[in-house]
């Protein structure tokens, strides 16, 4: 009934057809004796009855014509798809179940890779650290915990990992995995819940995890989590069982094995369903059909049926989302906004200036309109986040031209969801919550079509975040009441919270921003758990025990956020986060009876609430009514107190508001003296903050502090200019006016205030330190790494400009060229540097001041070479200036072909980093194919390297390179075939290049192949890319390894190239099959067919196949008749005489015996000839078990 049964569901997958069944008495099809079409229908419906419905079957199933030797079934085709078993679990409160065939809406559902899943309840059930012998277990079985108890002793076939996987293991992980997570506790008994334990020791427990690992990968994952990842989609710990004397019993452990959920849809293994494939003569569709074959559907063909049905292709039947036009411009974008909104949120303004002009992008970026929209959204958030002044309008302004770019960007939608992202936060800031819900509410279907990604946490929790608003507002919710159709804000907030966490367990990349958005989704749901909203409205007056609990557990995954993951809060989250913690101790204390502990309670959360108006005040951001709370707590009675806040605010505002309190001024003066007695290096700390009044009053009387060095010899100018604070690198050279001494002290590095800001570059700065420094300047002073500053600005677009500028209008620096062309300590001049950072503009600004173009480093590499790996417009600006000025014939391919130290041209460096551009621009100007000290030319580095476009342009320019050897007779395809560049060796081929050097075996170095160098180094796609060569068994015969010992390695790395050569290695021809074992054997002839193997010494393949238990390549064809003749024409032998030898000693033991028994004398006649053949039997068993 197996056959009838596949073959139904094939002829119903593959448009219906006509089954044919005749009775064979050598056949087990059916028996004649019960062969009848009423048996057979009967029998067919009840298969297919749970699998398309009763309707179906009478309409697609029926009885054609019948005869008494043979039955006609007709199928007709089934629109939908026939699967007979999903090999898809769910689970219930006490096991878990197959789904089964006709719950189809429920296998479409859990594969929408984007399905919402509520993992609350498996958050909250946490698993237990402590487990106590023979105790009863607090958890009971559910759809998310599972106990097993596995009672049968383990042996050397039967461990405990076996016994795990054997118990259903993979139907567990497979419901866990659908449902919305899980645990299964491994000795727990299932029938008690006592505790009893599993005896396992260290070496094995690391076993037992390898063992799960292998079995979980074996299964079918979503694309996003394959492989499934140890820490993500599942876990395993082991927690000691306690004794009844308190200590751990040895070796006994609880192992729980956490499972995540994972949408998509998680399988044991493929579905079972089958479809008709036609066998052609040819691969053309319009060549003659030789067979129509049942075989069973692979996965991703069951995949696309299911989700797209016939007459339906290109509409899924689960919802497709939008996804970025490339990963890697996401993960660039969304790495960029979360390092600048870190910025913002710990209120460092000048560092997101400076972090925001940093990644401006450049005009030949291809990236350059999302990095723009990604840096108008940011400066959008700075805007209204720092409240100063026209900030609002500024916000309005950038939003303007954020809405004329978006439209342009090859993922607008995205950025058109980011944007009104933005304007919703705006006008949640200015107060107008009812236009930020609308402006949310209008964009949320936006936001469905995206892929989860930080983006759309993001929208969620301030989507959230804006009905918790609305739901504390009386009047705003009955206004909005009707957008929702049974839920309240609250509960529709706390699904959105959900859907954020959801979204961001799904993101691998940009760990710090995923914290953040975590621990903001956490913090905001604790809050509105707590019956609070973040306005500062009450949700709910009273709150249960339960909720707090909930919100106590929500602020425990902030806390193990912060201490395990030492993920920190930024400052509004530790605002926030205080803010929860009040509220925590405050609907607490509520449910406390006893009054000192209810006291405690409240002391708590009145404490926590201080915090927060003082975490408040210290940062950046302050509001008018935060400015109010902090004059009223009087903080400047207590100095070092206010000092520190000040500090660590950086925010000048700040300052001005302390400074306006009552006796303000005079309590900082007097708290800035003593600092300044007691600790020397307190007026770097405060230089390098943008608080100009705090450093006016810290110099007021005593400005001599200017001169003070820290341990490095680093004054007050050196930190205020590498923190980048004009305002006070203006006010400090003013007050040395008169000597003009600070401006040239050096550091311990041997650095001035002029080279930090020229290593920074710090445009503004450097020209004020020119400008308004003394005669004595020396602009060729050098570091401890003899660097001028002119060695520091090359590295800086337009630095070096400003200071040429300055040094041609200034007297004082008129001998500035002397020192354009001295050499740091590895032989670097500045033309080096400037080439090597890609700096075109200041390479044309040197050549223009006469620095020789063809100067060398201590490597012997002129600019061309550092030039080769940045960009094509420095090279083109070196190559131009040298036709065009220097009059010497040849110079410019004289200049190209210059060879540094190891031989290398430019053209070598340009192809290793894989610049074809530069490649061609070389090539086109002269450039000459040399080799370097390792006889390698820019072919081996480019194949190397992987660059396509680069290995065409330097074939086209000479096609025999291909060829070209290395010292050690190494080949541009065996460079390819060691990088796994498996695009760049077909390229190779198909330009004649051979898979061996044509110095092959001359010595031991020259004997590697391509395929050799591709297995070895575990690239299996090269390696089969190599195997579809015609050359390929030649490939192997010649391999340094032998083709046994390839085999081997491939058997171990790469069993599927293995299985491909054995492939290769079976002939089948019409009415023969032809065998080829040259791959099993090193020595010997190279049979085929029935011919004799002989001299076989050694089988390494073999050995490895059975050492790695390669099942499917030990049950390979050609194995398998490998084996059989060696048996056949020598092992039989061997057995047989083993086994001759074996039962005449036993023969002649046991007479021996029996005549010892029955009273012979030892020296008859009888007894010598047994006792002789024993001794001679016994050294033969002896000598052979040696051999053996």
């Amino acid at each position: 009934m197996d056959d009838i049964k596949e073959n139904v569901c094939a002829l119903l997958n593959s448009g219906g057809g006509t089954l044919i069944l005749k009775a064979q008495a050598d056949e087990n099809i059916l028996a004649k004796d019960c062969f009848r079409s009423d048996d057979v229908i009967r029998a067919v419906e009840q298969i297919f009855q749970p699998v398309i419905g009763t309707a179906c079957v009478n309409s697609h199933l029926s009885i054609g014509n019948e005869t008494p030797d043979e039955i006609v079934l007709n199928v007709q085709g089934f629109k939908s798809l026939c699967t007979l078993s999903y090999n898809m679990f769910l689970p219930t409160d006490t096991q878990v179940l197959p789904i089964k065939c006709d719950e189809l809406a429920t296998v479409i559902d859990l594969m929408n890779i984007n399905r919402f899943i509520d993992v609350t309840d498996f958050e909250n059930a946490r698993s237990i650290d402590q487990f106590v012998h023979n105790s009863v277990f607090r958890i009971k079985e559910s759809k998310t915990a599972q106990f097993k108890c596995l009672r049968s002793e383990k042996t050397k076939h039967n461990d405990l990992g076996s016994r795990i996987i054997h118990n259903k293991f993979m139907t567990y992980v497979s419901a866990f995995a659908n449902h919305i997570g899980g645990r299964i506790y491994v000795g727990i008994d299932d029938k008690t819940g006592r505790v009893v334990g599993e005896t396992i020791t260290e070496a094995e427990q690391k076993d037992l995890e390898m063992k799960l690992q292998k079995h979980i990968e074996k299964m079918l994952w979503p694309e996003y989590c394959t492989p499934p990842v140890k820490g993500k989609q599942w876990d395993i710990s082991f927690h000691a069982v306690i004794g009844s004397d308190g200590c751990p019993v040895q070796y006994v452990y609880v192992i729980v094995i956490t499972i995540y959920a994972s949408s998509g849809g998680v399988f044991v293994k493929a579905p079972e369903s089958y479809h008709i494939v036609q066998i052609r003569a040819e691969e053309s569709e319009s060549s003659e059909i030789l067979e129509n074959k049942v075989q069973p559907m692979d996965f991703t063909k069951w995949k696309n049926r299911l989700l797209y049905p016939e007459g339906q292709r290109g509409i899924p039947r689960t919802l497709s989302r939008c996804d970025w036009s490339s990963t890697e411009l996401r993960k660039e974008c969304d790495a960029l906004d979360g390092k600048l909104l870190r910025l913002i949120n710990y209120g460092k303004w000048r560092d997101f200036e400076r972090e925001a002009e940093k990644n401006r992008p450049k005009a030949d970026d291809p990236n350059r309109i999302e990095i723009e929209l990604v840096l108008l959204s940011k400066w959008y958030v700075y805007h209204y986040r720092k409240g100063e002044k026209d900030d609002f309008k500024s916000a309005d302004n950038v939003m303007v031209e954020f809405n004329e770019k978006f439209c342009k960007s090859k993922d607008s939608l995205i950025f058109q969801v980011r944007g009104r992202l933005c304007l919703s936060a705006l006008q949640r800031t200015r107060g107008d919550h009812e236009g930020s819900y609308r402006t949310a509410m209008d964009c949320l279907s936006d936001v469905e079509k995206l892929s989860p990604c930080i983006l759309t946490a993001e929208f969620y929790v301030h989507f959230a975040t804006m009905l918790t608003i609305i739901e504390g507002n009386e009047v705003l919710r009955g206004k909005l009441k009707g957008d929702l159709s049974q839920n309240s804000f609250k509960e529709e907030a706390m699904v959105f919270y959900n859907r954020a966490l959801e979204h961001l367990r799904r993101i691998s990349y940009v760990p710090l921003s995923k914290a953040d958005m975590q621990q903001k989704s956490h913090i905001n749901m604790a809050i509105l758990k707590l019956g609070c909203s973040l306005s500062g409205d009450v949700v709910d007056e009273a709150v249960s025990k339960e909720a707090i609990e909930a919100a106590s557990t929500c602020l425990k995954r902030v806390n193990e956020s912060i201490v395990q993951d030492g993920n920190s809060l930024s400052g509004f989250r530790s605002c926030h986060h205080k803010f929860a913690t009040s509220s925590l101790h405050y609907r607490r204390s509520q449910h406390e009876t006893l009054i000192d502990k209810r006291m405690g309670l409240l002391e708590s959360a009145i404490q926590a609430a201080e915090e927060v108006e003082f975490l408040a005040t210290k940062r950046a951001q302050v509001t008018t009514n935060q400015l109010d709370i902090f004059k009223k707590r009087e903080l400047y009675h207590n100095k070092s107190t206010i000092l520190q806040a000040i500090l660590k605010s950086r925010s000048p505002k700040t300052l001005q508001v302390c400074l306006d309190i009552d006796n303000g001024r005079d309590a900082i003066l007097d708290c800035l003296r003593q600092e300044l007695v007691s600790d020397r290096t307190f007026i770097h700390a405060v230089c390098e903050t943008p608080l100009v009044s705090l450093v006016e009053l810290a110099i007021e009387d005593n400005e001599h502090v200017l001169e003070s060095l820290d341990n490095d010899d680093v004054t007050p100018l050196m930190k205020a200019t590498e923190a980048e604070q004009l305002d006070i690198v203006e006010l400090i050279l003013s007050k040395d006016s008169g000597k003009k001494t600070l401006s040239w002290q050096k550091t311990s590095t041997k650095e001035t205030a002029l080279m930090i800001a020229c290593k920074k570059g710090f445009h503004k700065i450097v020209k004020f330190i020119m400008e308004n420094s003394d005669t004595n300047m020396n602009l060729g002073q050098k570091d401890k790494h003899d660097s001028n500053v002119f060695h520091h600005a090359a590295k800086h677009d337009n630095l070096l400009c400003v200071m040429i500028d300055i040094c041609r209008r200034t007297e004082k620096y008129k001998n500035y060229k002397d020192y354009l062309n001295l050499k740091d300590k590895v032989g670097y001049v500045a033309l080096h540097l400037a080439a090597t950072s890609g700096s075109y503009k200041n390479v044309k600004l040197l050549l223009e001041n006469d620095v020789p173009y063809d100067t060398l480093s201590s490597s012997s590499r002129t600019a061309l070479h550092y030039a080769a790996f940045s960009n094509i417009e420095t090279v083109e600006a070196l190559l131009e200036f040298v036709k065009n000025k220097i009059d010497k014939p040849d110079a410019v391919k004289q200049f190209i072909d210059a060879v540094d130290s190891r031989l290398q041209t430019s053209l070598h460096i340009a192809a290793s980093f894989g610049k074809w551009q530069t490649v061609s621009v070389l090539l086109d100007n002269g450039a000459a194919i040399k080799c370097d000290e390792e006889n390698e030319t820019a072919l081996h580095l480019a194949s190397f390297a992987g660059c396509t476009k680069t290995v065409k342009l330097l074939i086209r320019n000479q096609p025999a390179i291909v060829k070209h050897e290395n010292r050690v007779g190494e080949t541009a395809a065996m460079f390819a075939a060691l990088g796994g560049q498996t695009e760049v060796l077909k390229i190779l081929f198909d330009n004649k290049a051979k898979l061996w050097a044509e110095s092959h075996g001359s010595s031991v170095e020259k004997r590697k192949t391509c395929l050799d160098w591709a297995v070895e180094n575990n690239k299996p796609d090269t390696a089969k890319a190599i195997l579809e060569h015609t050359n390929w068994k030649e490939t192997m015969e010649k391999s340094a390894f032998s083709p046994d010992g390839l085999l081997a390695m491939m058997v171990k790395s790469m069993p599927n190239v293995a299985i491909d050569v054995l492939n290769k290695c079976e002939k089948k021809e019409k009415n023969k099959t032809e065998y080829d074992f040259f791959a099993l054997q090193t020595k010997g002839e190279k049979p085929s067919g029935e011919k004799r193997i002989d001299n076989v010494t050694a089988m390494e393949a073999l050995g490895t196949m059975a050492e790695n238990s390669r099942i499917e390549c030990l049950n390979h064809a050609v194995v398998q008749k490998f084996m059989e003749q060696k048996w056949s024409l020598r092992a039989r032998k061997w057995y047989l005489g083993c086994l001759s030898i074996y039962a005449t000693f036993l023969l002649s033991f046991t007479a021996y015996i029996s005549l010892f028994t029955q009273g012979y004398a030892s020296d008859a006649r009888c007894m010598i000839i047994s006792r002789i053949i024993c001794y001679v039997f016994a050294t033969l068993n002896i000598i052979r078990e040696l051999l053996q």
